[in-house]
């Protein structure tokens, strides 16, 4: 899982991914993604999709500044997939650790972030923003 996972982090182990009251949407199943997917392709949209894990402390560190890139980029589709709901769609994805991010457009993968780097992230995301229609 590289550097990520051996990092101490500022929360309560207890703590849960919660992405109630945020525009990120809960990927339930595979038709769900299907048709985000779609829509994205449709709309020319970007999606940010988040394979995570509730147990993984660094997918919880990486949720805090996930929440904070769909509210600054609402046009944006943010999505999260749990990889022990949906296994299946994480081995069809090539995820071997978590969290993995994928930066989709016209339904193509057109970059990755393996690990709860905000930097990294945060950079992609920005330029992925100059490149893409808002």
């Amino acid at each position: 899982m590289g550097n990520s996972c051996w990092k101490s982090y500022d929360y309560d182990i207890d703590e849960e991914l919660d992405y109630s009251g945020t525009n990120i949407c809960v990927i339930k199943n595979k038709d769900n993604l299907e048709k985000i997917i779609s829509e994205s392709t449709n709309t020319n949209k970007m999606v940010v999709m988040n394979f995570n894990a509730t147990w993984c402390e660094p997918c919880i560190a990486a949720s805090r500044f996930y929440i904070e890139s769909s509210k600054k980029y609402p046009y944006f589709l943010f999505v999260a997939v749990d990889i022990d709901d949906l296994d299946e769609l994480a081995s069809a994805y090539g995820v071997d650790a978590t969290p993995t991010f994928f930066f989709l457009l016209g339904g193509t993968t057109i970059d990755t972030l393996v690990g709860a780097h905000k930097e990294q992230f945060e950079k992609k995301m920005e330029i992925l923003a100059r490149y893409v229609p808002s």
